[in-house]
């Protein structure tokens, strides 16, 4: 009887001790997947800072603000939509305007996908974005009007309002 018990005992404490293995080897597991995910998420947002960083620098460098300067001279003089914009200038002046819209569709696009850093997004093009997005929304929103079926002009206003949105500007 006594060794029944004894081995009952050994047996029991070989299970407890078993799962005391597989127990822990499940909580190491677990704060290993826990620290996985925070380094992840670290790298992630060090990712967005860099792109939106980089964003910036692209919209603040010579060739762009040259293109800045002269597309807001573009569209002061040129007050019809966006299509008849393009079907009026020629294609030297259109490069400059098409670089301003594309540049702000993309900015819509990396917020739509949260690819951007938003509160440095707010801060570094907050100021520009109030500026461009009435301008650029206003001349698709004659297009879409011309055009209702066009889908492609849908989609532009749409990534323009989400670049204008992330600056807490105008209703997505």
């Amino acid at each position: 009887m006594e060794l029944l018990l004894g081995l009952a005992g050994a047996t029991l404490g070989a299970i407890a001790t078993l799962f005391a293995v597989w127990l822990n080897k499940v909580f190491i597991r677990r704060v290993q997947l826990e620290e996985r995910t925070e380094r992840n998420r670290v790298e992630e947002e060090k990712a967005k800072r860099a792109l939106t960083l980089q964003l910036f620098l692209q919209w603040d460098d010579t060739n762009t603000l040259r293109s800045r300067v002269i597309a807001n001279k573009i569209l002061k003089a040129n007050p019809g939509s966006y299509v008849s914009l393009m079907d009026s200038v020629g294609p030297e002046d259109w490069v400059h305007v098409a670089k301003i819209f594309h540049f702000y569709e993309m900015l819509g696009e990396l917020v739509k996908s949260d690819q951007i850093d938003a509160p440095l997004y707010r801060a570094l093009f907050g100021r520009v974005a109030r500026f461009w997005v009435p301008v650029l929304c206003s001349r698709i929103e004659m297009s879409e009007r011309e055009s209702p079926e066009e889908p492609e002009i849908d989609n532009r206003l749409s990534a323009i309002r989400l670049a204008g949105a992330a600056v807490q500007m105008v209703p997505v």
